[in-house]
């Protein structure tokens, strides 16, 4: 893989790994004026608003890194 794609992978892993420990280790707080905000911890009190936008933005993450990481996986098994 080249270098950029490289670099934006680990940037995009990065982003999975944090909401994974915000999800685990954070609290859900329903706020009565909108939706869901999870508090967390990291590197400081945290807050991340639980809208589409945010799960929009969590899928496309997701989706990208299925499919470089599939891209990375079959690019090796070709070279054997």
């Amino acid at each position: 893989m080249e270098t950029d794609r490289i670099k934006k992978l680990k940037a995009e892993l990065n982003k999975v790994m944090s909401w994974r420990n915000a999800f685990a280790h954070g609290k859900l707080v329903h706020e009565h004026n909108g939706g869901f905000i999870l508090e967390y911890y990291s590197g400081g009190s945290k807050d991340l608003l639980l809208d589409n936008r945010f799960f929009d933005k969590a899928e496309e993450t997701i989706r990208y890194c299925v499919r470089e990481c599939d891209s990375l996986i079959l690019s090796r098994l070709i070279k054997r």
